[in-house]
């Protein structure tokens, strides 16, 4: 569940940064 949460968080800061 954990790895889950940190995955997804690393996805959202980088789309965050970065939007298409």
């Amino acid at each position: 569940m954990s790895n889950s949460h940190n995955m997804y968080k690393k996805i959202f800061l980088v789309t965050y940064s970065c939007p298409i």
